[in-house]
């Protein structure tokens, strides 16, 4: 019988937070003991520093910035989904969140449930926005003109999609219809075919039009659609009245321990206005602040507090999950489940907020109130970080106890990781939320388990490309050929892990430079090299000495001699070959020759 796979990713989590130390205790005790029957690793690295990057080479079993990167998505790479689909699995993904290229974001999920509704403003600040001065300017060409009409077919496509399901309550977006409104949703769809219509009958009068308009345009006008009848107004009320203690004692902790424990970053700031960059001094101030008083803490119980996240709670999506197992239609084929929690991301939440069982609520505040009696006096960082690990940690014990009560863990192997690090924590603090390589943001946890395994923690290093080949190692599947990545089951690790990425702003990479990065057991070296110069053309941005700077808070760039770091430069050399050759070679969406043409021709 083939064996079934939980793939359990719990977004933004840096694996070090997972353990105790004098400062603070583990806030996932379970997760903990599940090491006892898994393969695990504390070096498991990221390629990129936040999601819509790092899962292209988790989800695809190679190198991020292969297959042109991220720019739309994973449209020119194949995924471990359609991997498993492709031997007969069912694929059930309820983490659908359209937004940037959305049929490139889990191909090979079926089912495929939609857990947040489209935004078109996430387009526009995270691509769209970016060519506007390009295509006014006349900077772009016939096939990137064609490239951006077709990123701009397939939001619209999206966006009318997910609405005509929404009138239709298509099981499929479940998720959202029970909790909302839906008021001018027909309107809605009504305006979006009018503009869709517009926009094919001229694709570049309307981007014209859009690009000039900016955000006076009607498709930035349009308001954010938001689930807001998860919770009955009376439930909502209660909850603020029963648990407002238990916040207000979270926030004297949170804003008490930071102030005595935490030092203000007076160094970094006093060298950045040494430096005259008074912009990078306020980073560091406003990070710090942000440390010790938690603005939106509140806004967890506030007036709005159902809406104060886009997903629904940990608690939430494993009863949807449940529920739709139980109720399989085939029972007795093979399953891969495909979970992803926001609960740990940025802003955390830490309680089952959605739901209406205050059984349930009260359980987690009681396990809340436990940490905190425990809290130790030197503690520093988020706390409502550690208290969201705390609360997912429970959900996971839940859900593997619901599962052992249907025999459904006999024949399941559960992976459970993170996408990327945590860069809130505030310890050390940083100039910079999202856009580097420290440790914090780029070391997830990992592990693998099932019944019996016996335990096996690994010390080399590995990278998000190898959870893919491992995952079809452990279901006994082959891995193809254009996997990159290595198998756990059989590959002992590297003694380097890389990362790559665009920086901020649009992957554009025929006009912006690819941040490379590489750790070694010695160095963490990070340069910016354009793919249409010579990598001796690069620049060292960034070098730490990671055995006598741990925390990475000493930049040595210019400081120390590049021989000294030969490796790790060598190291990067050869893998930017490997990316300009895959670039030159193999499709992506910078050589597609006529996206948009492609797409008009696969019309009905």
């Amino acid at each position: 019988m083939a064996k079934n796979l939980i793939f359990l990713v719990i977004d933004s989590v840096d694996q070090n937070r997972l353990n105790g130390s004098r400062r603070r205790h583990s806030p996932t005790p379970f997760m903990h003991k599940l090491r006892e029957n898994a393969i695990w690793t504390r070096r498991m690295f990221s390629q990129g520093p936040y999601t819509e990057a790092a899962l292209t080479s988790l989800l695809c079993g190679n190198d991020l910035m292969d297959g042109g990167g991220y720019l739309q998505r994973i449209k020119y790479k194949r995924t471990v989904l359609e991997e498993f689909h492709r031997h007969g699995y069912e694929t059930f993904v309820n983490h659908f969140a359209p937004q940037v290229y959305p049929s490139a974001m889990f191909a090979g999920a079926d089912p495929m449930y939609h857990q947040s509704y489209y935004v078109f403003r996430e387009f526009w600040d995270y691509r769209f926005y970016y060519y506007a001065p390009l295509f006014l300017s006349g900077a772009l060409s016939d096939q990137e003109i064609s490239l951006v009409s077709d990123m701009l077919a397939e939001n619209l496509e999206a966006w009318i999609e997910q609405l005509a399901l929404l009138l239709k309550k298509d099981p499929r977006v479940d998720i959202l219809y029970r909790s909302s409104s839906l008021k001018d949703a027909a309107l809605e769809l009504e305006l979006l075919r009018k503009e869709y219509q517009a926009f094919t009958a001229d694709p570049r009068q309307y981007l014209k039009e859009l690009f000039t308009k900016k955000e006076r345009h009607i498709l930035l006008k349009i308001p954010k659609r938001t689930c807001d009848r998860r919770v009955p107004a009376e439930v909502q009320k209660k909850v603020r009245q029963r648990y407002l203690p238990m916040f207000k004692r979270i926030e004297q902790l949170n804003r008490e321990r930071n102030l005595r424990n935490l030092p203000y970053p007076l160094r970094p700031v006093a060298s950045s206005l040494l430096q005259g960059n008074f912009k990078e001094a306020s980073t560091y101030h406003k990070m710090y602040r942000a440390a010790v008083w938690d603005d939106d803490l509140f806004a967890r119980i506030g007036k709005q507090y159902t809406t104060f996240r886009a997903s629904c709670s940990c608690r939430s999506y494993f009863e949807h999950y449940l529920s739709w197992y139980d109720r399989r239609t085939d029972p007795d084929r093979p399953l891969l489940t495909y979970l992803h929690l926001d609960d740990a991301h940025t802003p955390e939440t830490f309680f089952s907020w959605d739901s209406s069982d205050f059984s349930v609520m009260d359980k987690e505040m009681s396990a809340i109130a436990d940490y905190l009696d425990d809290l130790p006096k030197s503690y520093r960082g988020a706390l409502t970080s550690d208290l969201s690990l705390l609360y997912v940690d429970g959900c996971l014990r839940w859900l593997f106890e619901q599962l052992e009560a249907r025999g459904a863990l006999d024949d399941t192997a559960v992976a459970i990781l993170a996408d990327h690090g945590f860069s809130f924590w505030y310890d050390p603090i940083r100039n910079d939320y999202w856009n580097h390589f420290h440790r914090e943001l780029c070391n997830p946890p990992f592990l693998l388990w099932e019944k019996g395994r016996k335990p096996d923690c690994r010390k080399n290093f590995y990278m998000a490309k190898d959870v893919a080949p491992t995952l079809l190692e452990v279901c006994s599947l082959p891995v193809p050929d254009w996997m990159t990545g290595s198998s756990m089951l059989s590959f002992e690790g590297r003694d380097y892990a890389l990362h790559e990425y665009m920086g901020p702003g649009c992957p554009d990479m025929n006009r912006r430079p690819v941040c490379m990065g590489v750790r070694t057991a010695r160095y963490l070296v990070v340069v910016k090299a354009h793919l249409q110069k010579p990598f001796s053309a690069r620049e060292i941005c960034e070098v730490y000495d990671l055995r006598t700077d741990p925390l990475e808070l000493r930049n040595l760039v210019k400081k120390l001699p590049e021989r000294q770091i030969q490796k790790e430069l060598d190291i990067l050399s050869r893998r930017f070959e490997a990316l300009r050759k895959n670039f030159d070679e193999k499709p992506n969406p910078f050589n597609d020759p006529d996206p948009y043409g492609a797409r008009i021709k696969k019309r009905p």
